[in-house]
């Protein structure tokens, strides 16, 4: 009798429709931001299992302003959240200012963009593949972005379609003041 109500509940609610994580308009993301940077990591902290922190100095401004070139960035370990772990990486942060002076990502996942840097000499050329929890924002200008074709990681999945992000796109639209029209 239980499995046959567990397998009733498995056709009512399906896991994978509680595991998506919910779309966010690109104005949110950015109304919601009390600063968004270009940062580089400096270092990383574990405060416990499944928390830590991050400093990261600010490379460029892209709204708000901020007392310090070094900002303390929370985060967590989790299902909808993205740490801030890759220290040879650079990110673009969406972030909130807690009650402390530090900042904590502003919409979960969504928040934390980390570049894939396809030559480390030249600044231009870096890029943000929106996958996974990114590809849920939605009304990106397409400015920002292009279509890209890129490879499976595994054998058992075709090549897809992505939605590229340069960062000479970003800085240029946050130069250009254009998120002040949203």
């Amino acid at each position: 009798m239980n499995k046959i109500i567990a397998f009733i509940l498995t056709l009512l609610f399906p896991w994978n429709s509680v595991a998506k994580p919910a779309p966010i308009e690109w104005k949110e993301l950015v109304e919601h931001s009390d600063v968004i940077a270009f940062v580089e990591v400096k270092s990383i902290h574990r405060v416990d299992l499944s928390n830590g922190f991050s400093e990261v100095q600010i490379i460029e401004l892209l709204k708000g302003v901020s007392d310090s070139e070094i900002l303390k960035v929370y985060w967590e370990l989790s299902t909808v959240s993205v740490p801030i772990t890759e220290i040879l990486n650079d990110y673009v942060l969406f972030l909130r200012r807690k009650d402390d002076g530090s900042y904590k990502p502003s919409v979960s996942s969504k928040s934390v963009w980390r570049l894939e840097t396809v030559n480390s000499r030249d600044k231009s050329r870096n890029y943000i593949d929106l996958e996974l929890g990114l590809n849920m924002i939605e009304s990106l200008p397409d400015e920002l972005y292009s279509l890209v074709q890129t490879k499976s990681c595994n054998n058992y999945t075709n090549a897809y379609k992505v939605k590229r992000v340069r960062l000479e796109n970003i800085l240029h639209y946050f130069k250009e003041k254009r998120h002040l029209s949203l």
